[in-house]
């Protein structure tokens, strides 16, 4: 399964992708890229189990400052979720950020 959310700034607040209904999947990639290296920012990314009511911290402050235009940040976990959210803070105005995420089943 691969998903992709596309240009996003601060402005827009934190991203949800929903995977109801793709749950079954237990190996997940994203990949973060941005427009133009940003001078400020940093990214969290957030996920729900099914059932549960909060999210759970996969990455609690992802420097922004360290993705370029030609190098995206990686991120790999394993787990069973029902939902997650990105939340950029202080990410540069004018610039965007896009997320692609493929999940599988190990």
């Amino acid at each position: 399964m691969a998903i992709s959310k596309r240009n996003f700034t601060t402005a827009t607040g934190t991203q949800t992708i929903d995977l109801k209904d793709n749950n079954r999947f237990d190996e997940h990639q994203i990949q973060i890229e941005v427009s133009a290296q940003p001078t400020a920012g940093t990214m969290a990314i957030g996920i729900k189990t099914p059932g549960a009511n909060d999210y759970g911290t996969v990455e609690a402050s992802i420097d922004m400052t360290a993705i370029t235009a030609t190098a995206a940040k990686l991120v790999q976990f394993s787990g069973v979720i029902e939902t997650i959210k990105f939340t950029p803070a202080s990410f540069d105005e004018g610039k965007t950020y896009s997320v692609y995420m493929v999940s599988w089943k190990k």
